[in-house]
């Protein structure tokens, strides 16, 4: 079996990082399922010469992968989430230093063939006016990273389940500068330059809902919220992004209502 690639997107909200957590979770023991950093830090050592510095952010991650904590149910969440202390330095700052020279290292590999998409995302990161660019640039690093490692480790019989990939990444040029028909017409462009995925599996609620949901991290102190104002943006040009991707990959479209986990598991075994 060759390995397979699936996206979960949808507009931000839609619940693409908790499904992807609970689908790992259930699914753990039947299917091997990646995600971006796992790719990496699975086969990088396969594919470029890794220092021992490389070496020992690896094992830290691996460590970090199995404390990590569950993923919030955002939609339903009551509890306050108090803010963090910020640590000024760590040893996980150190080796997350390191892990972003790791992943650029194979992004400059990836951009070497993919000379458009790095034309757009120039564009992008140029132009952007409400998001930090060191952190874009770092989300960009680990994609590109770990879908260079997949297109060469397709052998390796697992899947790629990506809950924050190129598809979702486009909507990045509603925080840019631009007029709103110029964001359009810059998504298109950088839809144009991506890889697509096997299969996309599209999560969408309904807008009082994911209204809601970033209320909720606003309120709780969870991931980015997003304002009103642009949330309307989105919507007003998803519609045409999804006819868009309909001739680029292949959409199966499901409303979660945070019950769709056996069927989704369905879908994914039947992609086997």
């Amino acid at each position: 079996m060759k390995s397979r690639s699936i996206e979960l997107i949808g507009i931000s909200g839609s619940g693409k990082s908790y499904t992807e957590q609970e689908i790992r979770r259930a699914t753990k023991g039947y299917f091997k399922i990646y995600n971006r950093r796992e790719i990496i830090l699975k086969f990088a050592s396969k594919l470029i010469n890794l220092t021992i510095k490389d070496r020992l952010t690896i094992a830290y991650f691996n460590l970090v992968n199995i404390f990590r904590k569950k993923q919030i149910d955002q939609f339903n969440i009551k509890k306050i989430i108090t803010k963090k202390k910020v640590v000024k330095f760590y040893t996980g700052n150190y080796f997350r230093k390191n892990y972003i020279i790791l992943c650029k290292k194979i992004f400059e590999i990836y951009i070497l063939k993919n000379k458009k998409f790095k034309k757009q995302l120039s564009f992008l990161i140029k132009n952007l006016k409400y998001m930090d660019k060191s952190i874009v640039f770092f989300w960009f690093y680990e994609l590109c990273a770990a879908r260079y490692i997949f297109e060469k480790t397709k052998d390796q019989n697992y899947i790629f389940l990506n809950d924050e990939g190129f598809i979702p990444k486009s909507f990045l040029f509603i925080y840019t500068k631009l007029k709103l028909s110029d964001k359009k017409k810059e998504i298109f462009r950088y839809l144009d330059t991506i890889p697509y995925p096997d299969i996309s599996l599209l999560l969408f609620k309904n807008k009082r809902d994911i209204l809601k949901t970033h209320e909720n991290r606003n309120k709780y102190n969870l991931q980015i919220y997003l304002e009103e104002k642009i949330l309307n943006d989105i919507f007003e040009i998803n519609k045409d992004i999804e006819k868009y991707l309909n001739k680029k990959t292949r959409i199966i479209k499901i409303k979660n209502n945070h019950k769709i986990l056996h069927k989704l598991i369905k879908i994914i075994s039947s992609c086997l």
